[in-house]
């Protein structure tokens, strides 16, 4: 699978889109993904940065000046400014640069300035797929797959009425959130009774200026007088004048370019941290924070979380000062309990596995199977475990281990009975399996890495499984298999699945009378 990622950083945009971008580009190579990204050069030097983590980089020309095209700035997006210039001649430099490859699976755009007016061309040059990272629904979108991992009130699809076709698959909600994989198995915050250390991060670039009025809301306005950490990069145009600010207090340090916050989140028991992207990542590891609204669009998301009780903020329409700040950091500073809730509820929306998910979707298509071995013992036996699995499985029961390995020693020596494994970029994502009544009809079951529903993932098990079971039966000299699936009454999203697929029902059980041709994405020959 080849994929292209179209993103920018800049002082004005800061790093976050490029970040997560990287995040999710990581992932997708894991998978077995070709990434290569394309980036202009708008003062951060963002292709220098990708590049210096293993990344092909397609790099299009410096503007002369950062401004919107005049001719098309009447119809434009409210952020088109921050391109540099126009739709028309970004879509036709980036077409440019991607065509030498006779072919892209995806285009993945993250750019408040790009639209349906640069989404269009570019697919239709490339013959790619265009999945599209946004969070604004501001503006007209052309997209197969569209990733916000911003809440939304009532849901995503009303969010981007009017915006978005209704063919558009929609992956929203922090369980989408592109974090980079470190985020899965780090250390999480354990907040204590009494506040050791307070950590200061408003994004790589801090565009709103507020990194030196939260320090000084902790010194000089909630009277702090422990450790205080303030954390940035030398892409922010203030730093040196940061680095002289620290030196006016004790326990007060500034450090720069950290390549990974997880620790940083951690050993805290209290941030100060822009209500952007990061917020995601502070949830993940559920540590305390007073969030600050920078920019317009972050008023999308900080009020919602601080409804669900997983940060804190300052009041509507409170303007972001020191004192203001300070108070609120008291009051923090003050109220262990209310600092354990905010840790507890904020670290219950995000896993830290929201790039996998994104990435398995884009690469769904790609799924392949294998037949499953003992070695698939412990694995098959969690997923089917899981309540989510249990709850719609004819036998809601927890199934003990040596049970389960008993069941499986026997079905691997069953001659009946096809057993296999889906996986995507080698990764196992899901078990089918497929018991012959006789040489004409095999009744068929799936279930998923519970992590990984609503993905695409079962209906390419599904195809793919089919396919290998056609393959199966045909060398045991049976006839063309017929597939038959019982599905319970309450389980809507299987029903779906399999009406997709080709099988009819009558109550609960259904059919589907052709096999489908052989695969020709079985990993192993399945005996």
């Amino acid at each position: 699978m080849r994929v292209a990622l179209r993103v920018d950083a800049s002082a004005s945009m800061g790093l976050g889109h490029l970040l997560r971008c990287q995040a999710l580009a990581r992932t997708l190579r894991t998978l077995g993904a070709e990434i290569s990204f394309v980036t202009r050069d708008l003062g951060l030097d963002s292709a220098g940065r990708l590049e210096a983590v293993g990344f092909n980089v397609y790099r299009l020309p410096r503007p002369e000046a950062l401004v919107a095209d005049p001719a098309t700035r009447s119809e434009a997006p409210p952020h088109a400014a921050w391109l540099g210039v126009s739709a028309a001649r970004d879509a036709a430099e980036t077409i440019d640069a991607l065509r030498d490859h006779s072919r892209w699976d995806w285009v993945i755009v993250d750019h408040y300035a790009l639209d349906a007016h640069w989404h269009r061309p570019v697919a239709a040059a490339l013959g790619a797929r265009i999945a599209v990272i946004d969070d604004l629904a501001d503006r007209a979108l052309a997209a197969d797959l569209l990733i916000d991992h911003n809440l939304a009130e009532p849901d995503h699809r009303h969010k981007y009425a009017g915006r978005l076709a209704a063919a558009t698959a929609l992956l929203g909600g922090p369980r989408f959130a592109l974090l980079d994989s470190t985020y899965t198995d780090a250390p999480r915050c354990k907040p204590g009774a009494v506040v050791r250390g307070i950590g200061i991060f408003l994004g790589g670039t801090d565009p709103a200026g507020l990194s030196a009025t939260a320090l000084r809301a902790c010194r000089e306005v909630a009277g702090f007088h422990g450790p205080v950490e303030l954390v940035t990069t030398r892409a922010n145009p203030r730093h040196a004048e940061l680095h002289a600010l620290v030196q006016q207090w004790p326990d007060t340090r500034l450090t720069l370019d950290l390549p990974d916050l997880t620790s940083f989140f951690a050993r805290h028991d209290l941030q100060v941290g822009a209500g952007g992207g990061a917020n995601w990542e502070r949830c993940c590891i559920g540590v305390p924070t007073l969030a600050l609204i920078g920019a317009p669009n972050q008023l999308a998301v900080v009020p919602q979380l601080e409804r669900l009780g997983a940060l804190a903020a300052l009041p509507a329409g409170m303007a972001p000062t020191a004192e203001a700040i300070g108070r609120a950091l008291r009051t923090l500073i003050d109220d262990a309990p209310r600092r354990t809730g905010l840790a507890e509820r904020s670290r219950a929306l995000v896993d830290g596995r929201g790039s996998m998910r994104v990435a398995m979707r884009l690469a769904a298509d790609q799924l392949c199977v294998r037949p499953a071995t003992a070695v698939d013992s412990e694995l098959m036996h969690r997923w089917r475990n899981h309540p989510v699995t249990r709850a719609v499985s004819r036998s809601a029961r927890d199934i003990d281990f040596e049970d389960h390995q008993r069941w499986l020693r026997g079905t691997l020596a069953d001659m009946s009975r096809l057993l296999l494994i889906g996986e995507v970029g080698g990764c196992p994502v899901g078990v089918i399996r497929f018991d012959r009544r006789d040489d004409h009809q095999a009744e068929v079951s799936l279930y998923l890495d519970p992590d990984l529903h609503g993905l695409g993932l079962g209906t390419a098990l599904l195809r793919e499984g089919e396919h290998a079971a056609a393959a199966w039966a045909a060398r045991a000299g049976a006839g063309p298999l017929a597939f038959t699936a019982t599905v319970l009454d309450d389980n809507v999203g299987s029903r779906r699945l399999f009406e997709a697929g080709g099988y009819l029902f009558s109550g609960r059980d259904g059919h589907k009378p052709v096999a489908a041709a052989p695969s020709t994405c079985v990993e192993h020959s399945a005996t």
